[in-house]
């Protein structure tokens, strides 16, 4: 830039405002980009989009990084499995098909050979959903005849879907 471009009032006027951002910044480093920039929009007369303080903090390495709430997965599943169908795994994905809407792809999974014993896609997530799929795998493993005391462990990331009441009852509910 020029020495006139840099004289001129509108860069002049932007110094100024990035200089506040940055006293800002540094006075209240607890505060995020977004109420940094509530804080600077409410207190004086211009307003400044949380998006041009991130970008200005940035550029001054005044932004920190961001924390990690929870905890680091561990290198293996510390309760080995040393058979077919002695822990069975369930998930449900949430798949968003463009102009169709929602649908739920649930599964169940052999642990120990990590083959689908069965699965279904649903349009909503009901009570049956996991009770369809688990007699598909219960059906499939032939493991109709089996007690349920020695059945297989349900082995699940307790997600939305399967804290419904009726999901509790499913190992009574199959197999039967």
């Amino acid at each position: 830039m020029t020495k006139a471009a840099l004289t001129s009032p509108g860069i002049k006027s932007d110094l100024r405002k990035n200089i506040r951002y940055y006293s800002e910044a540094r006075s209240s480093p607890e505060l995020s980009c977004r109420q940094l920039a509530r804080k600077i929009t409410d207190s004086g007369t211009t307003y400044v989009s949380e998006s041009t303080v991130y970008r200005i903090l940035k550029r001054e390495g005044l932004i920190k990084p961001a924390e990690l709430i929870g905890f680091k997965a561990g290198k293996e599943y510390h309760c080995k499995t040393t058979r077919p169908n002695e822990l069975l795994a369930s998930d449900c994905c949430h798949l968003k098909v463009v102009n169709w809407g929602w649908y739920y792809l649930v599964t169940v999974m052999d642990d120990f050979s990590r083959f689908t014993l069965g699965w279904d896609l649903k349009l909503d997530m009901t009570g049956s959903f996991l009770e369809d799929v688990m007699q598909q795998a219960i059906d499939f493993t032939g493991m109709t005849d089996v007690p349920i005391e020695e059945w297989t462990v349900l082995l699940s990331d307790n997600g939305d879907g399967y804290n419904l009441p009726a999901v509790q009852l499913v190992p009574e509910a199959v197999g039967e």
